[in-house]
């Protein structure tokens, strides 16, 4: 597998990095990459996240507005303005990064799909049943209007074609 691929696609990695640096995974992605192989990262930027509410809607939302404090003050979300300049310091070429934000009609779904997943991560009992509490709130608010949108970064770099094999 190594040296093999064109394209190394990742999404949503920010809960394996560890100590707030990515540089270890970057190396070992890159080794996946031919020379000349592009490397994309996708992360959701939580730091850009808020409450997205419908028009004329200002329906009270306290478990959104809880669920989005904590997840702005988790500092998983490290790398995300940095990592095209930690994929040069790494040794990858013409990297970028664009900011997608989600389109209001959009948020709903994209706040739904968050929140599955979110259900899905494994943790101990009595984390899980709180969890599973609060991603139940979190959902009726969103029902009534009120929803947590969260933008997207895309980042790319290039492996040069010589000196990374």
């Amino acid at each position: 597998m190594l040296g093999r691929y064109d394209i190394v696609h990742v999404r949503l990695v920010i809960f394996v990095v560890r100590n707030h640096d990515p540089r270890d995974i970057i190396r070992n992605l890159m080794k996946l990459l031919k020379p000349g192989g592009w490397l994309q990262w996708d992360k959701l930027d939580l730091s850009g996240s808020h409450i997205e509410r419908g028009p004329g809607n200002d329906v009270p939302a306290p478990a959104a507005e809880a669920a989005l404090r904590r997840v702005q003050s988790i500092s998983v979300n490290h790398s995300t303005g940095y990592l095209a300049s930690t994929l040069q310091e790494v040794g990858m070429t013409k990297s970028n990064r664009d900011v997608y934000i989600i389109p209001p009609q959009w948020a709903k779904m994209f706040s739904d799909a968050h929140l599955m997943m979110e259900d899905e991560l494994p943790m101990p009992s009595p984390e899980a049943k709180a969890k599973a509490e609060e991603i139940s709130t979190i959902s009726e608010d969103s029902k009534k209007g009120a929803t947590i949108s969260t933008p997207l970064t895309v980042t790319v770099a290039q492996k040069p074609l010589v000196g990374f094999d």
